[in-house]
C-alpha cells in the first residue's frame, strides 16, 4: 500500500513526464503493431538466441555437433538423469581433454545440402520446454558470432516465457523497454546539467525536452523496430554519460570517484556484454574524465577511476574472454578498428 502511495505521489509531481513517456510509448507501440516480416539480421538474432548448440544453420549440416551430443547423450528424461551425465561428460573431458567423448564427436555432415523445411526452420528460431532458459547455449552459439551475450540472453529469455511463438513484439519488447528506460535517463541528465549550470530552474524543461524530442525521433523508432541491441546499447550509453557527470562535478552534486563506483562498474561491463562499439565511447569518455580529473588536480579520484574501469575490464574479459579475438581479429572487428584509425587520419 505504501509503493503504490509513494508511486501516486511521484505521478502527481512528475505527471508532465510521465505524459511524455506514456505518449511515446504509445507511438512506439503502434509502429511495432505495424511491423511486418524480418530483417535477415533480426532472424539471426533469434537464431543466435534460441538455436539450441547450433550457431549458423548449414543446409550439409542442419544439426551442430554439440546440438547432436546433447540430444544423444545428455538429455534423459528425468532431471537427475541429466544432471548424471553432464557430471560424467565433465569428468571424462577432465580426464581425457582432447580424446574424450565430448570433444571428438562429430556431427552428421552430408556431402549434398538437404532441404530444411518451414518446421525445422522455426524449430531453430523459437524456444520449446526442452531447450527454455538454457543460457549455456547462447553463451554457445555467441562465441562465434562477433557480438557479446547479453542482448541474445535477453531475448531467449523472453522467446522461453513466450514459448514456440515468434512474433515482432518479442524482440521489440525489450527494444521499447529500453528506448523509454533512455528517455529517463536524458530527463536526468537534462536536470544535472542545468543544475550544474546553476539554471536548476529550467532543469525538468531542458530534460523532457531532450526526452520527447529522442522519444519521437527516426532514431528511436528504428532501434525499436530492428530486433538488435542497438536500444540496449544506447540506454548504456547514456547512462555511462549520467554516471560521469554525476561524479565529474561531485562537489556540488555527489562524492566523486573517490568512493561508491559500483554503478560505474556495473554499467561499463553491461554495456561491454551488449555491443563492442560501447568500447569505443567508453573509451573517449574515460580519456576526456581521466583528463578533467588531471586538469583539476584530483589526483585521488584519477587513480580510484581508473581502478574502477580496469576491474570492469577485467570481469568483463573473464566472463566473456572471446571478445578479445572478436575485437582484434575477426573480420569485423579488423575492419571497425581500420575505419576509426582511417578516420582519424
Amino acid at each position: 500500500m505504501e509503493r503504490i502511495k509513494k508511486l501516486i505521489k511521484i505521478g502527481r509531481v512528475y505527471w508532465p513526464e510521465c505524459l511524455i513517456l506514456l505518449c511515446c510509448a504509445i507511438f512506439l507501440a503502434m509502429a511495432v503493431s505495424e511491423k511486418k516480416g524480418y530483417h535477415m539480421d533480426e532472424l539471426l538474432s533469434f537464431e543466435l538466441s534460441n538455436a539450441e548448440f547450433t550457431p549458423w544453420i548449414v543446409p550439409t549440416q542442419p544439426q551442430g555437433r554439440l546440438e547432436k551430443y546433447v540430444e544423444r547423450e545428455i538429455r534423459d528424461e528425468s532431471f537427475f538423469g541429466t544432471l548424471g551425465n553432464l557430471w560424467e561428460t565433465a569428468r571424462d573431458v577432465l580426464k581425457n581433454r582432447g580424446s574424450s567423448k565430448l570433444l571428438s564427436y562429430k556431427a552428421d555432415v552430408y556431402p549434398e545440402p538437404v532441404w530444411i523445411d518451414r518446421e525445422a526452420f522455426r524449430e531453430y528460431v523459437t524456444v520449446n520446454r526442452e531447450d527454455d532458459f538454457n543460457y549455456l547455449s547462447v553463451y554457445f552459439n555467441v562465441k562465434d558470432d562477433n557480438h557479446p551475450p547479453l542482448h541474445f540472453m535477453l531475448l531467449h529469455t523472453v522467446s522461453s516465457i513466450f514459448k514456440e511463438k515468434l512474433t515482432p513484439w518479442m524482440g521489440c519488447s525489450i527494444n521499447l523497454f529500453f528506448v523509454l528506460g533512455t528517455m529517463i535517463l536524458l530527463m536526468k541528465t537534462g536536470r544535472l546539467c542545468m543544475k550544474i549550470a546553476g539554471c536548476e530552474e529550467q532543469g525538468r524543461i531542458a530534460g523532457a525536452g531532450a526526452a520527447a524530442l529522442y522519444g519521437l525521433s527516426v532514431g528511436a523508432t528504428s532501434t525499436t523496430l530492428l530486433i538488435r541491441m542497438y536500444a540496449m546499447l544506447t540506454f548504456f550509453c547514456v547512462w555511462l554519460l549520467y554516471v560521469h557527470l554525476k561524479k565529474l562535478f561531485h562537489e556540488k552534486l555527489a562524492y566523486g570517484f573517490e568512493k561508491n563506483n559500483k554503478t560505474l562498474i556495473v554499467v561499463t561491463i553491461l554495456g561491454f556484454w551488449t555491443q563492442y562499439f560501447f568500447l569505443f565511447y567508453c573509451f573517449a569518455l574515460a580519456l576526456v574524465t581521466g583528463v578533467l580529473l588531471l586538469r583539476e588536480k584530483r589526483k585521488t579520484e584519477f587513480k580510484r577511476y581508473v581502478g574502477s574501469m580496469i576491474k570492469a575490464a577485467v570481469i568483463g574479459l573473464l566472463a566473456f574472454p572471446f571478445a578479445v579475438s572478436d575485437v582484434f581479429s575477426s573480420g569485423r572487428g579488423v575492419e571497425a578498428l581500420g575505419n576509426l584509425k582511417s578516420g582519424f587520419g
